[in-house]
């Protein structure tokens, strides 16, 4: 069953399981209203801080988005590492993510 949810597309989000109804860019955008505080940790690992809950939305999001940069996200409740393919995807990874900041 996972395996289908998840080539479907389906999102859990604090109301249950929902398909997506909006584009990548803007699911991201959306998740990104969540997004507290972004740090590097390394040359290939940026820290994420999210709003308590957030952080798995926003993870699949960045997953789904399939940035070149991105290796892969894990998530747990407010938290994400993001790992990258090195110190310039590091750095092209948080310029994206400097945005979510400034809103």
């Amino acid at each position: 069953v996972s395996r289908d949810l998840r080539e479907m597309r389906v999102i859990k989000d604090p109301d249950g399981y929902r398909l997506p109804d909006t584009t990548m860019t803007e699911q991201l955008d959306s998740a990104s209203d969540y997004i507290r505080s972004v740090t590097a940790a390394g040359s290939n690992l940026i820290v994420v801080h999210t709003a308590i809950g957030a952080a798995q939305r926003v993870a699949v999001e960045l997953d789904r988005s399939e940035w070149p940069d991105v290796v892969g996200t894990i998530s747990g409740d407010d938290t994400i590492f993001i790992a990258t393919t090195g110190q310039p995807a590091n750095r092209r990874v948080l310029a994206r993510l400097q945005p979510a900041l400034d809103r």
